[in-house]
């Protein structure tokens, strides 16, 4: 029979278990900046410093709104564009104007990080993969009467591998439109509905060239 020792033991380690798996939780809802405000000068061994640091120091701690999105864009495949369909999940900080979330595509299941900021015109934004794969988004801001709802649309310029298992990477510059779930699965639920509804996505990917002339030789 087990004492109160123990019973008070256990119970103390599944409120801790709790309370950590809140924290966790609300720390993914989370946007936490620290910044230290008119610090120019620290020095480890100054305790000048130190008492300069505590007086400097200033936190902002926001939460998340979620909000949900359809992403339809433009891909390629085997060099020939094809229409994707994504879900996008992000907290919305709005405080900082700044998301953090996750687009996942709808065929592989393959999931990437995104984060970023957007002001009344647009959002930019951009994606880390689970291995190494990036990619940015720069997207206007509309207003639809037709559908009754706003969305995000333009252009995302990804990673494309050169051939098969090809370690050659090229930048494409490809079509990207993004609206809420909710509309998405009422009026433009799947791939057909979007090129329909979107003329933009009727487009293929065009090659996005960096410079090559940065330096004088």
């Amino acid at each position: 029979m087990p004492t109160i020792k123990q019973i008070v033991v256990t119970v103390l380690i599944a409120v801790a278990g709790t309370i950590a798996a809140g924290i966790v939780g609300f720390l993914n809802e989370v946007y936490l900046e620290v910044s230290f405000d008119k610090l120019k000068e620290f020095r480890i061994t100054d305790l000048s410093s130190w008492k300069l640091l505590g007086t400097s120091v200033k936190f902002n701690v926001e939460r998340g709104s979620p909000e949900d999105f359809i992403a339809y864009w433009v891909d390629v495949d085997n060099g020939k564009p094809i229409v994707r369909r994504s879900h996008v999940a992000y907290q919305n900080f709005r405080g900082q104007s700044r998301v953090r979330g996750a687009i996942v595509d709808d065929d592989d299941k393959t999931s990437y990080a995104l984060t970023g900021f957007y002001n009344n015109n647009r959002a930019m934004l951009a994606h880390r993969g689970p291995i190494s794969g990036t990619g940015v988004y720069i997207l206007d801001f509309f207003q639809l009467d037709s559908l009754a709802t706003s969305l995000y649309a333009g252009y995302t310029i990804i990673e494309d591998q050169v051939g098969p298992g090809a370690g050659k990477i090229k930048l494409l510059r490809c079509p990207f439109v993004m609206l809420d779930e909710t509309t998405a699965s009422k009026k433009v639920a799947s791939i057909d509905d979007a090129k329909k509804t979107f003329p933009l996505l009727n487009r293929g990917c065009t090659p996005f060239e960096m410079p090559t002339d940065v330096v004088k030789q």
